[in-house]
């Protein structure tokens, strides 16, 4: 009886094994069938799809799209990622209040040495963010900054940093800085030495800030500058600072091309200023 039992047992091992074994090759091929089968269909769609475009056309439809768009194409695949982490895609980049740390957005500008235009929102770090613009995105042509604090228990912007930006970013031409405040006037000296470079500024300065600003634009008109400089009075008040440039086409013959026309408009204006009193200003 125990012979008999032993020799039941050792079938039964031996078929088990057996069936573990077919089962396993039966596996293996399926895995294998399926994972060709992807293969096959992957192919196929990237011999029709996107991945079927030329680089600079992905580059091209990649510079239409926002921050958040990008992060979120860098995490389709690896093809993707190694895309999106080139320098030619970022030529535009948003900080907001709720986004990366400061780190990471230091970080972020470092990989991107042709950056354009940058818009930092509501953030407690801006001077930090200034600080690495200045030093490796000098390529930069607009300037947004809006409701900023310098660091965190600052309420003004460190001026320095927005100097060197002026000084290093040599193509700048577009600045907006609202709902933010920064001490000193070389900064707005440096906006008047850059002339017809400058196309837009939005800002708040106080009326020092306001004639160094028209005193160093010579672009503009010479009895204009003087007067304003004259009419801006109470260094300690600020006001909202307004500028840009018209681009206008005009010929006197009609037989000759159009040629450009630059016009340059300051708020407040000269009789602006003359209508408003002393004591508000």
């Amino acid at each position: 009886m125990g012979t008999r039992q032993t020799e039941q047992t050792t079938y039964m091992r031996k078929r088990l094994k057996e069936t573990l074994e077919t089962s396993s090759t039966l596996l293996s091929h399926k895995i294998n069938q399926d994972h060709q089968e992807k293969e096959i269909i992957i192919r196929n769609e990237n011999s029709t799809g996107i991945l079927s475009l030329p680089i600079e056309i992905l580059f091209e439809i990649f510079s239409y799209l926002g921050s958040q768009d990008l992060y979120a194409i860098r995490d389709v695949s690896k093809y993707f990622s190694r895309l999106i982490d080139e320098p030619s895609v970022w030529k535009t980049y948003e900080v907001k209040e709720n986004g990366p740390d400061t780190q990471e957005v230091i970080e972020q500008l470092k990989k991107m040495p042709l950056l354009e235009r940058i818009s930092i929102n509501r953030r407690p770090d801006c001077d930090e963010i200034l600080h690495q613009l200045s030093l490796t995105n000098r390529k930069l042509e607009r300037l947004n900054i809006v409701d900023c604090t310098g660091s965190t228990g600052k309420l003004y912007l460190r001026a320095i940093h927005l100097t060197r930006i002026l000084e290093r970013c040599r193509r700048l031409h577009t600045i907006h800085i609202l709902g933010s405040r920064f001490r000193g006037q070389k900064f707005y000296r440096l906006l008047g030495d850059m002339k017809t470079r400058l196309r837009t500024l939005s800002s708040q300065a106080t009326s020092s800030q306001f004639r160094t600003f028209a005193k160093h634009a010579y672009h503009l008109d010479e009895h204009n500058r003087e007067v304003m400089c004259a009419m801006c009075t109470g260094q300690k008040t600020w006001a909202p600072l307004r500028y840009f440039m018209l681009e206008r086409t005009y010929t006197s013959d009609q037989r000759r091309p159009f040629v450009p026309m630059r016009r340059t408009v300051l708020w407040p204006t000269v009789a602006e200023l003359k209508a408003t009193p002393r004591n508000s200003r």
